[in-house]
């Protein structure tokens, strides 16, 4: 057995393992040491043979223990062993199948059919530096409301906003403005400026990835936990960056860059709640550096897939019409 155990130590540590754990039967199956018959005294005292048996019997349940503890520590080890070897092939999987992780994103992005999300959110620009409290409302595929609250809960405007045209209440001052959507008219009412579709995901804490779908990412699995998928754009000479988190898959930055890797765009997610079977970030940040401008958005609660009729505002009929 010496020469067994010795050449084990060769092995590696797992089939070390299974080795001693092999020789644990035979070791349990011991049996206890056949007592001395009555009138036995094998020449010595009756006082040494009540001595003698103790110590027997002490040897023999010291043995039972010792070796149902090692079989115990070793079947603990094994089950470490083995769970450890298991997570590998999960990170092999995520290197060699990008396009199935992308396509898995953009699936439980259409699963949101409409957002109502509570909170607050900030604003800051070269022009203004504001934090409010806020609802916005989306409906796909073009429906987007935002309500925007005053201390103790007071309504102070009113915005819905589609691809073709644009409502925008001022409760405060009683003036209601509408108009067809152009240029800039966003940053007008909402005081950011940011395209239609790019401000729909980014209130709802989304990435579009419809036109990634058939492209193949360089994908990297790093160090730290994290799993890149990096989108080169020969045209507009940039790259695009989907950072995950690689244990669940959730997008935790978004980056756009140049060619050198300076970023002018950055979008972080985190504070990740499960809401009707879909993972959403209840916290997101934007830092829009090519327009100097940045938006951070924090939920208290949101609702999936709830909305059934049309969005619209509610409209005094006292209140002063302007068309733009």
């Amino acid at each position: 057995m010496k020469k067994l155990l010795f050449e084990t130590t060769k092995k590696s540590y797992f089939d070390m393992l299974c080795v001693r754990l092999s020789l644990l039967p035979a070791l349990m199956s011991r049996r206890r040491p056949p007592r001395l018959a009555e009138g036995e005294t094998g020449g010595r005292k009756p006082g040494f043979i009540k001595v003698f048996a103790m110590v027997r019997q002490a040897r023999y349940y010291t043995g039972t223990i010792f070796t149902r503890s090692l079989f115990i520590i070793y079947t603990v080890l094994f089950v470490l062993a083995v769970g450890c070897t298991a997570t590998k092939p999960l990170e092999e999987e995520h290197s060699i199948s990008a396009d199935r992780i992308v396509k898995r994103l953009e699936a439980n992005r259409r699963k949101v059919k409409s957002f109502v999300g509570k909170g607050t959110i900030i604003v800051i620009t070269k022009e203004v530096n504001t934090r409010s409290s806020f609802q916005v409302e989306t409906k796909r595929p073009d429906s987007l409301k935002v309500s925007f609250f005053g201390p103790f809960g007071i309504d102070l405007a009113y915005s819905l906003i589609s691809q073709k045209d644009f409502q925008f209440y001022d409760v405060i001052n009683n003036k209601y403005y509408k108009g067809k959507i152009r240029p800039g008219i966003i940053k007008d009412l909402m005081k950011i400026n940011v395209p239609y579709d790019e401000l729909m995901d980014a209130v709802t804490g989304s990435v579009n990835l419809t036109s990634k779908l058939q492209i193949e990412p360089a994908a990297n699995l790093k160090d730290d936990g994290t799993y890149e998928l990096i989108y080169p754009d020969s045209v507009n000479n940039t790259l695009s960056t989907i950072v995950l988190d690689a244990q669940n898959l959730h997008i935790i930055k978004y980056l756009i860059s140049d060619l050198s890797g300076k970023v002018f765009y950055q979008a972080d997610y985190d504070g990740f709640r499960k809401v009707d079977d879909v993972y959403l970030p209840f916290n997101i940040s934007i830092n829009d550096k090519a327009n100097d401008q940045k938006l951070r958005i924090e939920y208290r609660n949101v609702e999936l897939n709830k909305l059934n009729d049309k969005l619209k505002l509610d409209i005094p009929d006292d209140a002063q019409v302007t068309e733009l």
